[in-house]
This record gives structure tokens, sequence and C-alpha cells, in this order.
């Protein structure tokens, strides 16, 4: 092999490791970026600020940005909901991702008729909607002089619709990078609230 030949093999193998290096550089690069993100994300959401809104359905919506967390971040920022979890025979590192809801009941009833009249002092009274159902036996005791609730009995409806939204971050004209994810949940029933929605992307 010629001393050109070889000044040109030589060429093409710089060329080779010169295009390795810079996808290497450009892959850890990109890691760093993405976990700069993930943690900015994290601490811009860590106290978990809800959204409500009543949408054009008249349905309660609820819009809580995810944590992206791995199983050892999470262990630590969350003990009493891991110990929860474990105790039920789960492993952390398993498990895809941890939603929390804690919703709350709220019933207003201005007023419950009468369906029934059993005798002069006792009565069957009931409330029905879409969502709940009511029974109950008022008594008048006391010579008719207080009012006592007995076989109160309540079953209540609901349906929860619980959606994850990508969100992405432009970085070239043609190129957008995911970011972080968005959860909403939809209530239909108008009794039920949510006082707080957890959701942890658990990364491996």
């Amino acid at each position: 092999m010629t001393l050109k030949n070889w000044f040109i093999v030589g060429i093409i193998v710089a060329i080779i490791s010169l295009i390795g290096y810079t996808v290497v550089v450009t892959k850890k690069l990109n890691t760093v970026t993405e976990d700069r993100d993930r943690v900015s994300n994290n601490f811009l959401n860590a106290k978990f600020q809800m959204d409500s809104v009543v949408n054009k359905n008249g349905e309660l919506e609820y819009t809580v940005k995810n944590l992206n967390v791995n199983a050892d971040e999470f262990k630590l920022t969350e003990e009493v909901l891991n110990k929860k979890i474990v105790s039920q025979g789960y492993k952390i590192k398993n498990l895809e991702s941890v939603i929390e809801l804690k919703p709350k009941i709220i019933i207003k009833i201005d007023s419950f008729p009468v369906s029934k009249k059993l005798n002069d002092s006792t009565f069957i009274s009931t409330y029905n909607d879409k969502w709940v159902a009511i029974s109950q036996k008022v008594s008048l005791v006391n010579n008719k002089s207080d009012v006592k609730i007995g076989d109160f009995k309540m079953d209540m409806l609901g349906n929860l619709l619980i959606l994850s939204e990508i969100n992405y971050k432009r970085v070239w004209i043609f190129w957008k990078r995911p970011i972080n994810i968005t959860t909403h949940v939809t209530s239909e029933c108008d009794y039920i609230h949510i006082d707080q929605i957890k959701v942890f992307k658990l990364t491996k």
C-alpha cells in the first residue's frame, strides 16, 4: 500500500472517529439537558399546584403537572406513600407511575320530601337524582318535640376520567422535545370535588 493510500485510510479513520465522538458527546449532552429539565420541572411543580375549571360540558376538570422521579427520589420525598405502596406488596422499581387522588364528597340538598308515612310520628324520606340516592327514616320523639334519624342509607355514583398529556418544548423548527406530562381529571358528578392530585412518573 502506497503512502498516499495510507494517508487516505488515515483520513477516513479520523473522520469515522470524529463522527463517533460527536455522536457520544451529543448523546451525553442530551442526557444532561433532559435531566436538567427534569429536575427544573420537578422543582417548579413540587407542590402539585392544581387548576380547576368547569369545562364546556359543565363538568369539573382538574389539571396538575406530573413529577418525573426515579425510585430513590420517590422513596425520599414521599415516605408515607412509599410505605403504603410497599405494604400492599408492590415494588416501586416495578411501577410505571403512581397517582394519588384525594376526593371530597360535597352534597347540598335543600329538603328531603316525605315519600311514605308509616304512622303519625314515623316517615320515610327519600331523595334521588342522577348521582345520589338517599333514604332515611324520620321519627318524632319526646312528645314529637325532637327528630330522630334512623336507617340512613346513601348510594352514590361517580365517574372520573383521567388523561395524561405530553408537553413538548420546541428545540428546532421541526424538532420538539418532551419536557413533562400534565394529568387532567374530569368529574361528571357535581358532588365529587378533588382536594389534591399527586402524579409521579417513575423513571428507570
